[in-house]
């Protein structure tokens, strides 16, 4: 949790509410730590649950309404009756297999591109990940129409073809769309990016 609130601050977000059950832990410099219990009594546009699974439940729902609830636990609705309470609400909901799927996008990088994997700068693939978070998030609500009861429908056209080409084939043409130089050695180490490149 206090990754995402940290880079949301790094980001430019106006305000980044944090709520942690053990005390102190929600004192993150550039956000306002929530006091007292009732964190669903906040008014939030985005609403962003990273610790335990099955925080939203119906005392939530009925005092919360946010533009969008983006998955980074495992699951973040009580159950499904409370999901649908929040979609009739209109609000969206990102899942955590599209906005915190980094380690399998990593690891894909590491199986097909071993080589570069083992080289290239950490900052570079975080950038992508976040980069091919923001893109799925973005073509997921695109194809739902902005509605909340068609996430679900459209979902499966969202994630890239588990029998097709591996994500991280394509991280090299990542590189050369969005570094200004691309000269690079795919089996072995960089020769630019990320450590002399810069990144548009």
């Amino acid at each position: 949790g206090s990754v995402v609130a940290k880079s949301l601050v790094s980001l430019g977000a106006r305000e980044v509410k944090t709520y942690d059950v053990v005390e102190g832990r929600a004192a993150i410099e550039g956000c306002t730590a929530v006091v007292g219990e009732k964190w669903w009594e906040e008014s939030v546009e985005f609403l962003v649950p990273c610790g335990n699974s099955l925080a939203i439940d119906e005392t939530v729902v009925s005092s919360m309404s946010p533009k969008f609830v983006v998955g980074a636990t495992n699951q973040p609705y009580k159950n499904e009756a409370v999901r649908r309470a929040f979609d009739e609400k209109g609000v969206l909901h990102i899942p955590e297999s599209i906005s915190s799927g980094g380690a399998i996008m990593a690891d894909s990088i590491e199986w097909a591109q071993p080589g570069l994997f083992r080289s290239i700068l950490p900052t570079t693939v975080y950038d992508w990940i976040m980069d091919l978070s923001r893109t799925k998030a973005r073509e997921l609500i695109e194809r739902a129409e902005m509605r909340p009861t068609r996430i679900n429908c459209v979902i499966d056209d969202v994630y890239s073809d588990v029998a097709g080409v591996p994500v991280g084939k394509d991280f090299p043409k990542w590189i050369e769309r969005n570094f200004a130089s691309s000269s690079i050695d795919y089996g072995g180490a960089p020769a630019s990016y990320g450590r002399g490149g810069s990144y548009r």
